[in-house]
């Protein structure tokens, strides 16, 4: 379509439109969507950053994750989730059920009133690519795994997040989220 290609972040807004009517996309702009995905790349990071935690906060994140996986826009945004909730993680289907059930869980507190954090928000997007590209390791005494956790929760960040600029106090959080959440 002319206009995705335009301004690619439309491409966002139609999904985020779709998920907080519940309308269903139509053919030819999902269509549209599935093959201009790549472009949302051209975009300034921080315009891309702005829209796509527009997203998760309002209450419908579910349902715009599930349609972002689904036109694969997802993966053009973050393309190291792809390991975590494409088709080369073997259990992709469990992992994704997961990733959403997270956001379920976020969009049921908004709903009731509640706020969820940038912070939070980035730690429950890491999630499900945590939980599949850091193996555990049992031999290790506390202080050591604390280390590897620090050191990998480090690196997830960077592979995720780079190029959006987040504040560093938000890119903090995940680490402390992750290893609290492992004692």
């Amino acid at each position: 379509m002319k206009r995705f290609h335009q301004d690619p972040v439309r491409m966002i807004r139609v999904i985020r439109h779709a998920a907080r009517t519940g309308f269903h996309i139509e053919d030819q702009t999902y269509q549209a969507i599935f093959r201009h995905r790549e472009e949302i790349q051209q975009c300034s990071p921080s315009r891309l950053r702005d829209e796509f935690l527009r997203e998760l906060k309002e209450g419908t994140s579910r349902s715009s994750l599930d349609l972002m996986l689904q036109t694969g826009l997802l993966f053009s945004l973050f393309p190291g989730l792809e390991r975590a909730l494409g088709h080369r993680n073997p259990s992709e289907k469990g992992s994704r059920e997961f990733f959403l059930s997270l956001f379920d869980l976020v969009d049921q507190l908004i709903k009731t009133g509640g706020q969820v954090t940038e912070p939070v928000l980035l730690a429950l997007f890491l999630t499900p690519f945590l939980r599949t590209v850091i193996p555990q390791h049992p031999f290790l005494g506390k202080r050591e795994r604390y280390l590897y956790w620090v050191q990998s929760i480090h690196w997830a960040i960077h592979e995720i997040f780079t190029p959006f600029s987040f504040p560093r106090g938000a890119k903090r959080w995940p680490v402390r989220f992750w290893w609290l959440s492992r004692i």
